[in-house]
């Protein structure tokens, strides 16, 4: 299986599984649909919400810090994922929720990545990061 069911799904929701907080955590994810809706109909504990990258091309700037400032209302976690190529146009909405990253390209174990200005930069190696596989996203469940 090179990638899951929710690959193609438009909103789901499942216990979040990437990254390295929120684990275990019910997430609604996002590609689009009506997401204050669909949490008010959804009879799972939702603490988090997960706006994908497809959700940030389909709406503008202030109709998504809309919906996390009603998001941060209800006091559910939020997340953006965020192409590499589009991390500046996103920027403004890092203060309204954890911005995750995703660069899609493979880089051989060992190989450095670095982020920030030089001299102050973080660094991160590629092998001693979480590695994903598409089986644990099996148990997500289909909204739209």
């Amino acid at each position: 299986m090179s990638k899951p069911p929710c690959a193609d799904w438009i909103l789901w929701i499942g216990k979040e599984i990437e990254g390295h907080t929120d684990i275990g955590k019910w997430t609604m994810f996002a590609r689009g649909g009506n997401v204050l809706n669909e949490l008010a109909r959804c009879d799972k504990p939702i603490q988090r919400v997960w706006l994908c990258k497809e959700y940030l091309h389909g709406h503008a700037i202030p109709q998504i810090l809309d919906l996390l400032s009603r998001c941060l209302d209800r006091n559910l976690h939020t997340a953006i994922e965020v192409p590499m190529a589009e991390v500046e146009e996103y920027r403004l909405l890092y203060n309204w929720a954890v911005p995750y990253i995703k660069w899609n390209i493979e880089l051989p174990v060992g190989a450095h990545i670095c982020v920030g200005e030089p001299f102050h930069d973080e660094l991160f190696l590629i092998g001693e990061g979480k590695r994903m596989t598409p089986a644990p996203y099996m148990d997500d469940i289909r909204i739209l």
